[in-house]
C-alpha cells in the first residue's frame, strides 16, 4: 500500500512539473527575438538510488546504488552510462550480489528549472547467488524529470520499466530486477 503511494505520487510530480515550469497561456508580452533555450552543460557524473522507500531506513532488501555518466548531444536529447549494483548480506540466509550495466537515451522538454524527459535503456545484468552466477539482457523504457538545482548540480527522479531475459525466463521488471514492486531511480547529477 505505502509503495502504491509513492508511485501514484511520483506518476503525478511528473505530470504536473511541466505545467509548473512553463509559462502562462495567454499572457502577452512585447514583441522581441525568439529566446534560444539553454543548452545544458555537456558532462555529468550521475549517482542514484534504487527503489530507495523499500527499507530505506533500514536496508532490509539491500542496498541498491548505482554510478554513471550523462553526456548531452544537444538542449533535447542526452545518452547515459550507468552502473548498478545490489548486495544482499542477511544474518543468516543466502548473500546476494547484482551488478548491471547499461546505457540509455533521454528525450527531454527544454525547461529552465524542470526538464521531464522519456527514454529508452537496455542493459546486462549479472547475479550471484550462493556461488552460483546467472546472466541476463534488460531492455526498457524510462520516464522522469530533471531538476536544475544549479548550474553544476541537478536532482532527477524516474520511473523504469524493463523487459528481462534470462536463462530462468523472460518477466518484466520495474528499475532492476531486485526490486520487483517498484520502478523508481532517484539520484544526483554533478555537472562539469
Amino acid at each position: 500500500m505505502k509503495k502504491t503511494k509513492i508511485i501514484a505520487l511520483l506518476i503525478i510530480t511528473i505530470a504536473v512539473l511541466p505545467a509548473l515550469a512553463a509559462p502562462a497561456q495567454g499572457t502577452t508580452t512585447a514583441k522581441t527575438a525568439p529566446v534560444k533555450a539553454e543548452v545544458p552543460k555537456r558532462i555529468g557524473l550521475t549517482f542514484s538510488l534504487l527503489n530507495p522507500q523499500g527499507g530505506m531506513l533500514d536496508f532490509s532488501d539491500g542496498y541498491q546504488f548505482g554510478a554513471g555518466g550523462k553526456l548531452w548531444m544537444n538542449e533535447t536529447m542526452a545518452i547515459r552510462a550507468l552502473t548498478g549494483l545490489y548486495l544482499h548480506l542477511p544474518v543468516t540466509g543466502e548473500n546476494e550480489t547484482y551488478l548491471s550495466v547499461g546505457a540509455g537515451i533521454e528525450f527531454h522538454t527544454p525547461g529552465k528549472v524542470v526538464s521531464p524527459y522519456a527514454g529508452a535503456i537496455v542493459g546486462i545484468g549479472l547475479e550471484s547467488v550462493l556461488g552460483t552466477t546467472e546472466t541476463s539482457l534488460q531492455i526498457g523504457a524510462a520516464g522522469g524529470a530533471e531538476l536544475k538545482l544549479t548550474d553544476n548540480l541537478s536532482l532527477f527522479g524516474e520511473f523504469q520499466v524493463k523487459l528481462v531475459v534470462s536463462p530462468a525466463g523472460t518477466t518484466i521488471a520495474f528499475a532492476d530486477t531486485r526490486s520487483p514492486a517498484s520502478g523508481s531511480v532517484f539520484g544526483a547529477i554533478l555537472y562539469f
